[in-house]
């Protein structure tokens, strides 16, 4: 493991960027940028960062970003503390990394291998663990661990058990399941798309999910009751996925992304990313609080030029928000989040 320090151009500035809801709130939240990283504050001569994916924070504000199957840590000040790329098929080593997560009283750091269909967990110092194999038909995508040494996953393709979202002690014995099937299709395959979901765990436990095509977001308690159910403030009919034959030999499914991440802060408020609609100020996010309210909704900083702006966020135990950008011009941005009253 090596270990390398990098000076990033930290940007405590006075500009504060806020953006009103668009339906009628008593709060806002103003935006204080105070980090931002990309190739140009980096002090390296070659590309840095190739697909920033995912990003994580443990309980000292230390963050892990996942860029194309390498792993990095860096401190709170934005310095580079280790970089790992085990790539393999042995003990602790890995193929095709889709999502990592943090236990929040342990520090664990837990990973998962599509490929290798695999869960390893490593210290926050970076060395391995632990592992177990998750043999349930489809690969594993999501994952999110809980306070409770449980992990939550999600599996691409169709739903073993009929159901979306499994929870698994830290041996890799699945505990409960959650989140039946809800839209229903003779094709497996395009049943699998239409339910795909985002999804965190919030400081209660419970877990809170958004339908990646459907304007749909649930509140679920442990036991798997749901305990709320509301939609996005959308202006526009998102359209369906289908299946799409482009030719024999090449078939693809598409449809308005709703939406693309899901959040909360120290508050249980909810924090949600849309997937389509873009402006120069970024994509937009809606945030709710525990029981479903609306409170208030922003963008998020970074310009979206096309239809479909790919992004990814999160937020730290200090309410901060960061933003990745992986796509033309890879970054992270983090924010500090005030809540304001309107005037």
């Amino acid at each position: 493991m090596v270990t390398q320090m990098r000076k990033l151009t930290i940007l405590f500035l006075p500009a504060i960027f806020s953006f009103c809801a668009w339906i009628n709130a008593s709060n806002e939240i103003h935006l204080k940028k105070t980090l931002y990283l990309d190739d140009s504050t980096l002090e390296t001569k070659n590309t840095f960062f190739n697909f920033p994916l995912c990003v994580v924070s443990d309980k000292d504000l230390n963050f892990y970003i996942l860029d194309n199957n390498r792993i990095i840590k860096f401190s709170a000040e934005g310095n580079v503390v280790w970089e790992k790329n085990t790539l393999g098929s042995g003990p602790g080593e890995y193929c095709n990394i889709q999502d990592l997560s943090i236990d929040d009283t342990t520090g664990t750091l837990f990973i998962c291998d599509q490929n290798l269909m695999k869960i390893m967990a490593y210290s926050c110092a970076g060395n391995f663990l632990h592992e177990f194999k998750i043999r349930m038909g489809p690969p594993p995508f999501h994952i999110a661990a809980d306070s409770k040494d449980s992990l939550y996953v999600i599996f691409i393709g169709p739903a073993p058990k009929n159901y979306s979202l499994h929870r698994f002690d830290q041996k890799g014995n699945l505990t409960s399941s959650f989140v039946p099937i809800r839209f229903k299709d003779k094709d497996l395959e395009l049943q699998a798309w239409k339910n795909m979901l985002n999804f965190c765990i919030d400081h209660n436990g419970c877990i809170v999910v958004a339908y990646s095509y459907y304007n749909l977001i649930q509140k679920i308690h442990p036991n798997g009751k749901v305990l709320k159910e509301w939609k996005l403030p959308l202006n526009y009919k998102p359209k369906g996925v289908k299946r799409v034959i482009l030719n024999p030999n090449q078939i693809q499914f598409k449809g308005d992304i709703v939406s693309q991440d899901i959040a909360v802060d120290n508050a249980n408020n909810i924090y949600v990313l849309w997937g389509g609609p873009h402006s120069s100020e970024g994509v937009r996010i809606d945030v709710f609080d525990t029981n479903g309210k609306y409170l208030t909704g922003f963008y998020s900083g970074i310009p979206a030029e096309k239809e479909y702006n790919l992004q990814k966020f999160h937020i730290d135990n200090k309410n901060n928000l960061y933003i990745l950008n992986p796509l033309e011009e890879p970054s992270l941005t983090r924010y500090s989040m005030q809540w304001m009253k309107k005037p």
